[in-house]
């Protein structure tokens, strides 16, 4: 006889199970978010590996840290901060990191951030327009700090000083590879819109 795997068809008593260490009930929490929190580890890390195993220890602190979720809270958001924070702990453990970091006593040479450029304005609305898997190769392809910079503010919603908390690095640091980001992007995705290279599919535009 084939034995029923139960689902539990409530959040309220799928947290229950979960909060027992149920087994069943972790495999439908997987089931049920693996690949949304899979996608953020792509767009942190670039390598492939780097993203399934900080996928997997995402799950083992989910899973040991689920008695500390508050329910005005929601669940997808608390379980995308976990996965977001582990990411960062991933590239916070790459002994080059502190050089792909441009510093606050550099911007004598790379000049300061503008407060005025620093916001999102109307090119990024209209790069919202564009299938997502090109505007996220064009993320992806920014240096690996102004990246990690740009996901956290623009697309995860961190505040420059949440940011520069996480990453160790001074507010003004932020500001600066959000602008660095805003520079590097804005110019490619206007492009790409102007000539419509996306409706040609994504290859072309990928490989600009």
């Amino acid at each position: 006889m084939v034995k029923i795997i139960p689902l539990y068809d409530s959040e309220k008593i799928l947290l229950e199970q979960l909060m027992r260490q149920n087994r069943t009930a972790q495999r439908q929490l997987f089931d049920t978010y693996h690949k949304k929190l899979l996608s953020i580890c792509f767009r942190y890390l670039k390598n492939e590996d780097d993203a399934l195993d900080t996928l997997n220890r995402s799950f083992l602190k989910i899973f040991e840290k689920i008695h500390q979720y508050k329910a005005e809270a929601k669940l997808e958001f608390w379980l995308k901060r976990i996965t977001i924070n582990t990411c960062l702990d991933t590239i916070k453990s790459d002994k080059n990191y502190k050089h792909n970091f441009i510093l606050t006593h550099e911007f004598s040479i790379y000049g300061e951030p503008n407060d005025e450029n620093n916001a999102l304005d109307d090119w990024w609305e209209a790069a919202l327009s564009i299938p997502s898997e090109i505007l996220f190769k064009q993320i992806e392809n920014l240096p690996p700090a102004t990246c990690t910079v740009f996901n956290l503010y623009a697309i995860d919603g961190f505040t420059h000083v949440q940011i520069a908390n996480q990453l160790k690095i001074s507010v003004g640091t932020s500001k600066w590879h959000l602008n660095n980001a805003r520079t590097l992007l804005k110019e490619k995705i206007i492009h790409i819109i102007q000539n419509k290279k996306f409706n040609n599919g994504t290859k072309e535009a990928e490989n600009h």
